[in-house]
């Protein structure tokens, strides 16, 4: 320094300075002295970049060819550069030249973890912190989405408590019925599932009317909260009085965030899982896929689930015991009786046909089915 006296450098960096005209400078070999009062610019170090520095009349600028790069005025006896910043703080903005950040650049912006492996086997010679700044580099080309926790919902604990919503479609197959889609409603509390096929999604307000008696009647309990997408289907201005004047509260879901309305999203799956296996053990054509769909519900709500501790919905939705001894394959083959009106004396009096509906219920050839479904 001007008085014999000596600092010293804590890192050696570069430093860019945006100036109030959107210029920027580059400075090289920007020295980190912490003892010092104020930043200083080496005119030596400019004339070595090729920058050509001026004084006179109050103030003093830099150039470069024809190309003024920064200018400030004369203050006191000090000549000074005015900058976005508001005054050239080199301390605050410069890096070390040995520092973490210069490392996750020169190895193409490696992660903490690689940098941490590499200090560890003393390849970066040095280097003691691992410990990186803010990169928005690395920010702009590797942002995700926020993950989300599994086991972050917590559960109702009385039923009707919370419904869950989702439609499922387009399937490319029209069913029996002639469905493209079905709507699924789920209580958070029992986990019991209904799915309803539909042929448009505009049935879903109508399904759901018929949907909130029943399960009303059923349990004697209010529906207080419904979880959905934000779907057309769910957002329509009569959809949205109907919720109101029952009071029912309407929670929807980000946009673009299926995973907010995970519990449905992931029976929706489970549901069709177990359509393709039943179609497929069956032999029977893909049109039967909204029948299929029906029964995997209803079993679905009479097997163990992890999101009841092993419990079963079906035996949480009615506190009653199940019987399992009356379920058949679906598929399989049924005897049905023809009733006398519908034959002649010398006729048979059953029929064989395919069992499908879990409520049973068989659905028979002569009452309207196409002839050529496959009998097993």
């Amino acid at each position: 320094m001007g008085n014999n006296h000596f600092c010293s450098n804590v890192g050696v960096g570069d430093v860019q300075i945006k100036m109030k005209d959107g210029q920027d400078i580059l400075l090289k070999q920007v020295r980190h002295v912490l003892e010092m009062r104020m930043s200083l610019i080496s005119m030596g170090r400019l004339d070595v970049e090729g920058y050509l520095t001026s004084f006179g009349k109050g103030g003093w600028k830099i150039s470069k060819g024809a190309l003024v790069m920064a200018k400030g005025p004369k203050t006191g006896t000090l000549y000074t550069l005015k900058t976005l910043i508001g005054k050239l703080d080199l301390a605050a903005i410069t890096k070390e030249g040995n520092s973490a950040d210069m490392w996750h650049k020169c190895l193409g912006h490696m992660s903490e973890k690689g940098l941490k492996i590499l200090v560890d086997k003393n390849l970066l010679l040095g280097l003691k912190s691992y410990s990186l700044d803010l990169c928005e580099h690395c920010i702009y080309v590797r942002q995700r989405r926020v993950s989300f926790l599994r086991g972050s919902h917590n559960r109702k604990k009385n039923v009707l408590e919370l419904v869950h919503s989702n439609v499922f479609g387009h399937v490319n197959i029209k069913s029996l019925g002639g469905a493209s889609y079905f709507v699924t409603f789920i209580d958070d509390a029992s986990r019991k599932v209904w799915a309803y096929p539909m042929k448009n999604k505009s049935e879903v307000f109508g399904i759901f009317q018929k949907f909130h008696v029943a399960v009303e009647r059923e349990t004697n309990k209010l529906l207080k909260c419904l979880r959905t997408d934000n779907g057309g289907e769910y957002c329509s201005n009569a959809f949205k009085e109907y919720c109101n004047s029952f009071g029912i509260k309407h929670e929807k879901t980000v946009p673009g965030t299926p995973q907010q309305n995970g519990v449905v999203e992931r029976m929706n799956c489970t549901i069709m899982e177990k359509v393709r296996s039943m179609l497929s053990n069956s032999g029977l054509e893909k049109i039967f896929w909204a029948e299929a769909v029906r029964t995997a519900c209803y079993l679905i709500n009479r097997s163990p689930t992890t999101a009841l501790d092993c419990g079963i919905p079906e035996e949480v939705w009615t506190s009653k015991n199940l019987d399992y001894s009356y379920l058949k394959i679906f598929g399989c083959e049924a005897f049905v009786h023809i009733p006398k009106e519908n034959r002649t004396k010398l006729d048979d009096k059953s029929m064989k046909c395919i069992f499908w509906d879990m409520w049973m219920k068989i659905l028979v050839i002569i009452y309207g089915i196409q002839s050529n479904i496959k009998l097993l």
